[in-house]
C-alpha cells in the first residue's frame, strides 16, 4: 500500500539511548537509526528528537571537583553533543540519507519570529529529503529557559509541525496501572487513554529518571499537550526499536493517547508549544466555565500565580485541581498578578482576552 509522507516525531532519552546504563549503546542507536530509515524510504518522513548528549560528555571527559551540577551539565553537553551527532550521522550516512541538526530553547518557540524561523528550516529539511536530529541546546539552557525535558520539546515540536504522529519512546512498555519497579503484579500496561487527567493519579513517579531529566510524568504531560492539538500520541518501549514500525502498521504497542479531533490554526499552534510549563495561573470553578463559554479571563476568577513569568507570556490556565483547562498569552507579569489577588478591580485590563486564549 502507497503511504502519504507524512511526518513522524520519535522521541528518544537518555535512559533508552544507554539501556539503562551508563554510556552509550551504540548497538541500540544502530536499530533505532534503521527504523527511521525503514520509515523514510516508506515515503514517511521521520523526525528524532534525541536526548543523550550530556551522557556522550561523560563517557570523556572527568571533571574537576567544585563546578555547579548546571555547569557541569552544560559541559558535559557541549563536549557530547558532536559526539552524538557523530553517532547518528555515520549510520544515515551508511544509508545514503543526510541529517541536519537543530539545537532549540523555549525562547525559540516562544519569539514568533524565531519560532517561524525554525519551522520554515525544519520544513525545508524534511522537503528535501534530510531528517532533522532536534536537542535541547544544554550549553547555554537554564531553568528559566529550559521546557524542563524533551518530552515537552517533541510535542511542542509535533505541534508547530502538524504531525502525523509522536512517539515517545523509554525504558518502559508504557504508562502502568503501578510503578513496576515497586510492584511489579499490580503493574498492568494500559493501551488506551482517553481522558489523559483519569491516569495521572495512578502514575507514582513523578520524578527525574536515573540518568535524564524527565520520566513517566514528564512523558504523560507533554503527551496530553500533543493530543489535546490532534496529534496521535504514543509511549511505548524504545528497548525494542521495532516497536516503531509496529506502531506505525497499527498494531497494539505501547500506550496510545488517543488524539481530540482538532483542527488548529497556526496561531493556536504558536500558542500551545510555546507556553511556558514552569507557570501558571490557578482559577476557580466560575472562571473555568466562562472560558469553556468563549470567555476572557478576568482577575476576579483568579486564585493563585504559579511560577514566575513577564507580560506576554504564554501561561497554562489550571482548575483547582491544577488541570490545565486553556493556554493563553497573558497581559500581566506574575508579580503584577500576584500584588491583584487582594485587590482585582486593581487591573484595567484582562488578565488573558479571548482572542489569545486556546482551550485545552
Amino acid at each position: 500500500m502507497k503511504n502519504e509522507s507524512k511526518i513522524i516525531i520519535i522521541k528518544v532519552g537518555t535512559n533508552m539511548l544507554t539501556a539503562n546504563g551508563d554510556k552509550l549503546n551504540r548497538s541500540l542507536i544502530l536499530e533505532l537509526v534503521k527504523q527511521l530509515v525503514s520509515l523514510h524510504n516508506k515515503g514517511y518522513k521521520p523526525v528524532l528528537v534525541t536526548s543523550g548528549a550530556v551522557a556522550a560528555g561523560r563517557e570523556v571527559l572527568k571533571l574537576s571537583n567544585g563546578i555547579e551540577r548546571i555547569t557541569q551539565r552544560q559541559i558535559y553537553a557541549a563536549v557530547g553533543q558532536a559526539r552524538l551527532m557523530h553517532e547518528y550521522e555515520k549510520i544515515f550516512q551508511k544509508h545514503g540519507i543526510l541529517v541536519g541538526q537543530a539545537l532549540l530553547t523555549r525562547e525559540d518557540f516562544s519569539d514568533r519570529i524565531r519560532y517561524d524561523n525554525a519551522l520554515h528550516t525544519l520544513n525545508g529539511l524534511l522537503d528535501n529529503g534530510a531528517i532533522p536530529i532536534i536537542n535541547e541546546n544544554d550549553v547555554v539552557t537554564i531553568q528559566e529557559l529550559s521546557f524542563g525535558d524533551n518530552d515537552v520539546l517533541a510535542a511542542a515540536t509535533a505541534i508547530a509541525l502538524n504531525a502525523d504522529k509522536l512517539l515517545l519512546l523509554t525504558n518502559q512498555d508504557g504508562v502502568m496501572t503501578a510503578n513496576p519497579e515497586k510492584n511489579k503484579e499490580a503493574a498492568k500496561l494500559i493501551h488506551e487513554v482517553r481522558d489523559i487527567n483519569e491516569i495521572f493519579s495512578v502514575i507514582s513517579d513523578n520524578s527525574s529518571s536515573s540518568h535524564g531529566v524527565g520520566g513517566m510524568y514528564s512523558k504523560v504531560n507533554a503527551a496530553q499537550l500533543a493530543a489535546n492539538a490532534g496529534i496521535p500520541t504514543w509511549i511505548a518501549n524504545g528497548l525494542q526499536p521495532e516497536n516503531i514500525g509496529a506502531i506505525i502498521e497499527g498494531k497494539k504497542t505501547g500506550t496510545n493517547l488517543i488524539a481530540r479531533p482538532n483542527k488548529l490554526s497556526e496561531r493556536e499552534r504558536w500558542i500551545l508549544c510555546a507556553k511556558n510549563a514552569a507557570a501558571g495561573i490557578i482559577i476557580d470553578d466560575g472562571a473555568a466555565q466562562a472560558l469553556r463559554q468563549n470567555k476572557s479571563l478576568l482577575m476576579v476568577g483568579v486564585k493563585k500565580i504559579k511560577g514566575s513569568f513577564d507580560a506576554r507570556e504564554i501561561v497554562e490556565v489550571l482548575d483547582q485541581f491544577e488541570h490545565i483547562v486553556a493556554y493563553g498569552i497573558v497581559n500581566y507579569s506574575s508579580n503584577e498578578l500576584t500584588q491583584a489577588l487582594d485587590f482585582p478591580q486593581s487591573l484595567k485590563k484582562e488578565v488573558i482576552h479571548v482572542n489569545n486564549l486556546h482551550l485545552a
